[in-house]
């Protein structure tokens, strides 16, 4: 009877528990399910068969049997690893250590039509990617090796399944997802995939398994329209038929708006909700979207519908009389027909289906994506100039007829939702969509219900979802093809009346009003960034901003305005992203990525592009915005003469906005800009003074040096490996045939070996060197430096430091550390300029004119000054060399075709002249060096005069710090590469800084060029009286006796942080010591004590203690090989931190092949092992990596920071192991202990905290009054603030008054009864403390005797009991309240009081 009551209890509490697991929203319908299981079809789905390889793509010489491995780039990484894993002993492992994307793959035989489910289990750790983490699906009908087949064939037109995509760090997580095989598949390729991003990812136990489950969930109908208090049923459908059985969970995202019942909807309150309903397991969900309409949203959808319908006629009213506006339309009306018959609508095939739609056009059996989109677009074009006024064809019947007609015949044979993608995704979901929704507009009064359903049924099923794309589930849409499909979907909405697809399209871009702050977007210093890595301001940027224009032209003032505070971002990206990159109407090259390769695309087009879209942007701009963002453009347009006519071939609706701008006598231009900005997200700056512009292209960690993809930028390598670009009256310096012309192995700026190997499709070229990027004063003057290395781009070693310094009339160039071991010569570009058709432009060297002959070649030497004559008045270049140079000079004529560039160019040759000045290092330099100064726009004269009395005096050019001083600005810059000192200004940090100088005030400005840094510390020898202004970020260390200065740029992504002060010029205090950073602290070094290596395979038993070597081998068998290295810190005095702990080790790859080898150090939590004991068998656990580091063959000193690992080990029992671990077959070899007599031992450099003595200490409070029970908080603070010594000890001296309960420097007191009691805190030595004096009454009301809260007849009696006790009576603290003139004494006086208080 126990036993089943017991068992009721157990059923009670699962009937409770689940109604608590399942919120109250969540609602259950009951349909059947016969999932079924089987055995995994997945050979080796565990990835326990591991065999030894040759494939350079796995790691270690080692994969899992029957896997293979895609690999994007360098940054990807793909190991069988036996130290994570789900089950078994190995899981596969993808580390990114810079962005990229990696794939795992595995053919599995499948049925035809058959259903299966797909598992894996994933394991994350930092990944940040916005593709995500997934295992995704192909079908094949063949492939090569299988079943005898030589030939991959693929199902292309059909896309499979995915599982959910993972980011960030989680732990084992179960992915599932059902996969049904389409007719004629034999093979689902299965594919473990890390999608474009950075960290570490494992797979495990990959599953496929026969499911006789559900295999399908939709919901009908997909959307309701709906009234306040109206009802409607949604019908889940189950796929098969007859499944049945299973729990269904219904939810509303909204349900104020309406809610869900079982599939009953009921309609609560105006608002767009989503009903969605989903099997427990999650494996299908599916969605329907509800809109409970007001009146305003049927009106809205009209408006807005005639809104956009009046954009694309070019507006409500059109100047005929305008020349411009009048051959517009003419030359629509002719392009649509005319004399000659040879219009769009001449052309067309009207025959009821007709083979081809027009002559020679689009055919029936098109299988060209490109094909449908510019057959659509002719059809907008045809219907724009049937609805535009003035037009020879304006609302002809025949064109309209002809018009619905082609749009039949588009449906019929090229674009209808029973169609496949084939070809461009983009074509089908972005260039078509996009044109037909406008025809849509242009035609909708002349198009029945039935038609515009039929067309939006074709939207629905390539563009349902403005984030997915179709074509490939995997991808998650951002930037400017999310904005593309998001204006689609509102567009959608409106023509088909549905208010949820407008809001799915608004709630969408929602996310693209924010700041990025890794990968793609906008970020706060104005950066543009997409494709992960590349400057797109120019190009896809320019999409982006024009896309959010159309979006809110189309939300203002509507049903569906965007209220996101956000949103207001759009209008201060005009200035902080756009506005300093458009040079007198030119988008600047250097952020176009690699459309400067096309041959439709230049400088001046591109800018004129993206000023059109700013004009719409201001249409609709709050009234400040609209007049700053106008003002530019009348600056922008009035200063570009490279047009005969301006708005010549501008879209109408653009064209009649930017004459409206021209023509408002309200607006003013804005003059020319004078700005320095540093986009320290996207490795550009750009320095902006009267009459020129200069722009630098860099690249990092983060940024490639450039993109080449499509064929497109075939020869981009030196575009972002320090290219500058000088911007002056010359307008056609970059648009006159320059990228085809110019030898883009020598751009100017660039330090080049020449060598570029054949880019490979949407690669990555990095910079492994952390320091890219500089500094900005008053916004006005900028340094900016580059720490680089071709290692992980051309592939070459060169290497080296670079810095540009720009003032008002100059920039400095200096560069040092300049070396490479290959036989190529080196050089550093001062300039090569496109120059005039005859090649004549002078050229005088220290006064002396050179040859204007095309083909002078001469090294010119010890000179101290150029001077280059420009194409146009005010387009002078002076160059001036502060050292004597000898620079190679050159005039030539340089011919090219725009396809050797880009594939899709014409082969056509072109010539241009180009004059260059270089420095040249030499074959395989060391150390190399250079410095100049660009001085535009100075004329002869005026470039020797500086050459004679230079306004720049160069401070430093070492391996340490560049630094430069502008003497006429009071302006000293310095590029600090590691800790050190230059002038009166000494860093402890990798760091830029500038400090300016004028009157009495002082600016300093700091950043962390690394991005890496949490501070930067900076001391400069200047005596400040008062602090003026400054950033949060920075925080006044000392100002005696010279200045410190501590920076924190956590987080800062490389912004410059400014401090002003007044300041005393005269004195000028020198900085006594070295920087203080760790490397320059105390130190002390501890050597190995212990050390041996293992070895597998044969030697597992082996051990290797007394050689005089260490291997480390990530191979198999004997060749897979660990070090170890013990360390005892127990000689570390007990009053010493660690600040730092750097381990080092002597030795490099041992190996026939030239390669670069990885060696991780790892945790090692058992010291219970000896050298002369250790071997494979019995090795200590191997823990967590501390740092990776590359090895080259050099036997050399390696170093690991192990600091977070020393720290704790030294508090624990100061003892220390450590592994070392490979991640290839190459073997390293390390010196032990062992080798001549320990000469080259391990050991570790130990950097301790500063001493810091505490000099004083106070409490919050000194004395305090709590009536009993009250509790207080007291405080102890220490001087300084940076004391070592931190440790405090807390007394009371009267503990039956108080309760001291202490913690570190604070501690809580409470009141126990009246008395008076003395709370102490002392330093740890003894030596200081302080104190705080409480005494402890009843009430806090004077004469509350009895702490009642008020003076009564007992409180009087309380104090006659006391009278006359005196301050040396025993128990005087109990009574002393009622001594009320703190006599001493109670007496008369005393009780008088009392009577007094009761009687009134």
């Amino acid at each position: 009877m126990k036993a089943l009551y017991r068992r009721m209890s157990v059923v009670l509490i699962v009937g409770m528990l689940l109604q608590v697991l399942i919120p109250a929203g969540l609602l259950v319908t009951k349909v059947s399910a016969d999932e079924g299981t089987g055995d995994n079809l997945v050979p080796n789905g565990g990835f326990e068969d591991v065999v030894q390889t040759t494939d350079a793509s796995w790691i270690g010489g080692l994969k899992p049997n029957g896997w293979g491995a895609w690999l994007a780039s360098k940054n990807g990484k793909v190991s069988v690893t036996d130290a994570v894993y789900h089950s078994g002993a190995y899981s596969v492992q993808i580390e990114h250590t810079g962005s990229d994307r990696t794939g795992l793959s595995i053919n599995v035989p499948v049925s035809a039509e058959g259903n299966y489910k797909l598992s894996a289990w994933i394991r994350t750790q930092d990944v940040v990617s916005s593709g995500g983490v997934f295992v995704r699906t192909n079908f094949y009908r063949s492939v090569n090796g299988m079943d005898g087949s030589t030939v991959d064939d693929k199902i292309n037109d059909i896309v499979g399944p995915i599982t959910t995509k993972m980011a960030g760090t989680n732990d084992w997580t179960l992915q599932e997802v059902v996969v049904s095989v389409p007719a004629g598949a034999r093979y689902v390729r299965l594919e473990p995939f890390f999608e474009t991003g950075t960290g570490t990812v494992w797979f495990d136990d990959v599953k496929l398994e026969r499911w006789g489950g559900i295999t399908g969930l939709d919901l009908q109908p997909k959307s309701i329209s709906l009234h306040t208090g109206d009802s409607a049923i949604l019908t889940p459908v189950i796929t098969p038929q007859d499944a049945g059985g299973q729990a269904l969970i219904w939810t509303s995202s909204d349900p104020n708006v309406a809610s869900v019942d079982e599939g009953n909807v009921t309609a609560n309150d105006y608002g767009t909700t989503t009903i969605t309903v989903s099997t427990p397991d999650g494996l299908f969900r599916a969605e329907a979207f509800i809109t409970v309409e007001s009146t305003e949203m049927l009106d809205g959808y009209d408006e807005l519908r005639q809104r956009w319908h009046a954009k694309l006629i070019g507006g409500e009213w059109m100047d005929m009389s305008d020349s411009d506006v009048r051959n517009y339309i003419d030359k629509l009306s002719n392009r649509i027909s005319n004399a000659q018959a040879t219009g769009t609508w001449d052309l067309m095939d009207k025959t009821p289906g007709a083979q081809n739609l027009w002559v020679g056009g689009i055919s029936r059996d098109n299988t060209d994506s490109a094909a449908i989109t510019k057959a659509y677009t002719m059809i907008k074009d045809m219907a724009t100039a049937y609805s535009t006024e003035g037009t020879s064809q304006y609302r002809n019947p025949a064109l309209k007829d002809d018009i619905i007609s082609a749009l039949d015949w588009m449906h019929t044979y090229q674009y209808n939702e029973s169609k496949k993608i084939v070809g461009n995704w983009w074509d089908w979901e972005i260039g078509t969509p996009q044109a037909l929704m406008d025809i849509l507009v242009l035609m909708y009064d002349d198009l029945s219900e039935e038609q515009i359903t039929k067309y939006l049924k074709v939207i629905d099923t390539f563009v349902p979802d403005p984030t997915k794309r179709v074509q490939n589930g995997s991808v998650t849409e951002t930037g400017a093809n999310l904005l593309d499909k998001a204006l689609v979907v509102v567009l959608r909405g409106v023509v088909g009346k549905q208010s949820f697809k407008i809001e799915q399209g608004k709630n969408a871009i929602s996310g693209e009003f924010q700041y990025a702050k890794k990968g793609d977007g906008i970020y706060e210093d104005g950066s543009l960034i997409q494709h992960t890595n590349i400057a797109y301001t120019g190009s896809y940027g320019g999409v982006l901003i024009g896309r959010m224009a159309d979006l809110m032209y189309l939300f203002n003032a509507s049903p569906w305005e965007i209220n996101d505070p956000s949103a207001s971002n759009v209008y201060r990206w005009v200035e902080d992203s756009f506005e300093a990159l458009i040079y007198k109407g030119a988008m600047m090259d250097n952020v176009k990525g690699r459309s400067i390769s096309r041959q439709s695309d230049s400088d001046h087009l591109t800018g004129r592009a993206i000023i059109r879209t700013l004009a719409r942007l201001a249409e609709g701009a709050p009234a400040e915005q609209s007049t700053k963002i106008k003002s530019m453009i009348k600056e922008w347009v009035q200063s570009d003469t490279t047009f005969s006519n301006y708005y010549e071939n501008m879209p109408i609706y653009e064209m009649n906005l930017i004459k409206a701008i021209i023509n408002d006598s309200s607006v003013t231009a804005r003059g020319e800009l004078v700005k320095h900005q540093n986009f320290a997200a996207m490795d550009r700056v750009v320095h902006l003074r009267p009459d020129y512009g200069f722009a630098l292209s860099m690249f990092s960690q983060r940024i490639s040096a450039f993109e080449y993809g499509n064929g497109e930028n075939k020869q981009g390598w030196y575009t972002g490996i320090g290219m500058t670009s000088l911007y002056n009256n010359d307008l056609s310096q970059y648009s006159n045939q320059y990228w085809p012309t110019v030898d883009m192995l020598r751009l100017p700026g660039t330090t080049t070996d020449g060598y570029a190997p054949a880019p490979k499709d949407w690669a990555s070229y990095y910079n492994p060197r952390a320091w890219v990027g500089g500094s900005t004063l008053d916004g006005q003057f900028g340094a900016s430096g580059m720490n680089y290395s071709f290692k992980d781009s051309t592939g070459s070693d060169l290497q080296g430091k670079k810095s540009w310094f720009m003032f008002d009339d100059e920039i400095v160039a200096i560069g040092s550390d300049i070396s490479g071991s290959a036989n190529r010569k080196v050089e550093t570009i001062v300039e090569n300029r496109q120059i005039n058709d005859s090649g004549s432009n002078n050229l005088v060297v220290d006064g002396q004119v050179k040859p204007a002959t095309l083909g002078w070649e001469e090294t010119l030497k010890g000179i101290s000054w150029a001077h280059l004559q420009g194409n146009v008045p005010g387009a002078d270049i002076g160059y001036y060399f502060p050292e004597k140079a000898d620079i190679d000079g050159k005039r030539e004529a340089r011919t090219g075709s725009w396809k050797n560039i880009n594939d899709g160019g014409s082969a056509d040759q072109i010539t241009r002249n180009y004059l260059s000045l270089a420095f040249e290092h030499g074959s395989a330099p060391k150390n190399g060096s250079y410095a100049y100064v660009l001085l535009p726009n100075k004329g002869v004269a005026e470039t020797e005069q500086y050459s004679q009395n230079p306004d720049i005096e160069i401070l430093s050019q070492s391996s340490q710090v560049h630094a430069v001083q502008d003497k006429k600005l009071g302006i000293s810059a310095f590029n600090f590469w590691e800790a050190g000192k230059s002038a009166f200004v000494r860093a402890s940090n990798p760091a830029s800084v500038m400090v300016k100088e004028e009157g009495n005030k002082l600016t300093v400005s700091v950043s962390d060029p690394t991005q890496t840094q949490n501070k930067v510390t900076v001391d400069l020898g200047k005596v400040v009286l008062k602090e003026l202004t400054k950033d949060e970020s920075v925080n006044v260390v000392q100002t005696e006796p010279y200045l410190k200065l501590e920076i924190n740029t956590a987080g800062s992504l490389g912004r410059s942080h400014e401090i002003q002060f007044e300041y005393d010029p005269q004195q000028a205090p020198e900085l006594e010591g070295e920087p203080e950073g760790p490397e320059q602290g105390e130190k002390s070094t501890v050597y190995v004590s212990e050390d041996a290596f293992v070895q597998a395979g044969s030697d597992v038993n082996t051990n290797f203690g007394a050689r005089s070597y260490m291997d480390i081998k990530n191979g198999t068998g004997t060749y897979l090989r660990k070090a170890f290295l013990k360390f005892d810190m127990n000689g570390i005095p007990a009053d010493r931190e660690i600040e730092s702990a750097k381990l080092f080790v002597y030795g490099g790859v041992n190996d026939s092949r030239t390669k670069d080898a990885g060696v991780s150090i790892h945790e090692v939590g058992s010291n219970n092992w000896s050298e002369t004991a250790l071997t494979w068998n019995n090795m200590p656990e191997i823990g967590a990596s501390i740092e990776k580091i590359s090895v080259d063959k050099d036997t050399q000193w390696r170093q690991f920071d192990v600091t977070s690992f020393a720290q704790s080990r030294l508090k624990l029992d100061g003892q220390m192991s450590l592994a070392l671990q490979g991640d290839s077959d190459l073997t390293v070899t390390i010196k032990s202990k062992e080798f001549d007599g320990g000469i080259y031992k391990s050991y570790l450099e130990i950097t301790f905290k500063p001493n810091v003595p505490v000099k004083g200490i106070s409490l919050s409070s000194e004395e305090a009054v709590l009536v009993a029970g009250e509790s207080m908080n007291l405080k102890a603070a220490l001087v300084p603030l940076n004391a070592t010594n931190t440790e405090l000890a807390w007394s009371v001296d009267r503990s039956d008054v108080l309760k001291l309960e202490a913690n570190e420097s604070e501690a809580t007191i409470t009141a126990l009864k009246p008395g008076r009691a003395k709370v102490t805190v002392t330093t740890a030595d003894g030596k200081l403390s302080a104190t705080c004096e409480v005494q402890v009454v009843l009430s806090k009301i004077t004469g509350d005797l009895n702490g009642d809260g008020k003076v009564t007849v007992g409180d009087l009696g309380i104090a006659a009991a006391s009278f006359g006790k005196n301050s040396a009576s025993s128990d005087w603290e109990a009574v002393e309240a009622a001594d009320i003139n703190g006599d001493g004494i109670i007496d008369s006086a005393d009780l008088k009081w009392f009577a007094d208080q009761i009687l009134q």
